[in-house]
């Protein structure tokens, strides 16, 4: 599936590093992404899990 795709991809990969890493909210994928805060909050809790 395409999403898998993304979601493995070296950005995604960073991202979910620096989140757990630095514990940062939704609002830096919102920032990062460009994208509303309720994609965001879907975003980050896909990546932190």
């Amino acid at each position: 599936m395409i999403w898998q795709n993304l979601i493995m991809s070296d950005f995604f990969t960073a991202l979910s590093n620096y989140l757990r890493d630095t514990r940062k909210e939704a609002g830096v994928v919102q920032k990062l992404m460009d994208i509303p805060i309720a994609d965001a909050k879907g975003v980050h809790k896909a990546l932190v899990k």
